[in-house]
């Protein structure tokens, strides 16, 4: 993927109305995903479900702050753009990312939205410096860190990458 590509991705998600999010919400919340025309839709359902500390925020019309907004569509691009990457399997790396954080230990296993989290801030690493040079997202250098960071224990990416 390169920055346009993402940008396009961040760019679709942000043009989405509020009410168009508050449809797909609507149909998380209740559970019927088949009024959902489209697997993107659906993915988005699931991704809204895992945010508990947006609901409000998709159920109140009143008071949205632009600030707000912005940072509620970024960190849902960011979800949309990994969980994309997990179903095409592409790149594979982030599989195996995913994988190992999920499964790190017996005593300390993150969850699929913690890996979700942790992969998407390798990365945005990527995008910005893709951002800051005006090319593209360097994929062999993200392939690289997922590769090298599924090899150290959850304590220690969680340290590297949360400080």
């Amino acid at each position: 993927m390169d920055f346009v590509e993402f940008e396009n991705s961040v760019e679709r998600l942000t043009s989405y109305d509020f009410e168009y999010l508050r449809k797909v919400w609507s149909a998380q919340k209740s559970r019927n995903l088949r009024r959902l025309s489209n697997e993107d839709d659906i993915r988005l359902a699931r991704i809204l479900a895992e945010h508990p500390e947006y609901y409000s925020f998709f159920e109140n019309r009143d008071d949205i702050d632009q600030a707000k907004k912005e940072e509620v569509f970024m960190h849902l691009a960011h979800h949309v753009v990994i969980e994309a990457q997990l179903e095409e399997k592409n790149p594979i790396e982030v599989l195996q990312f995913i994988n190992h954080v999920k499964l790190s230990s017996k005593y300390s296993k993150g969850s699929h939205h913690e890996a979700v989290h942790l992969a998407s801030l390798l990365f945005l690493e990527q995008v910005v410096k893709a951002e800051r040079s005006g090319g593209d997202i360097d994929l062999k250098t993200y392939k690289s860190n997922l590769r090298k960071f599924k090899k150290r224990p959850l304590r220690k990416i969680r340290k590297r990458l949360l400080a």
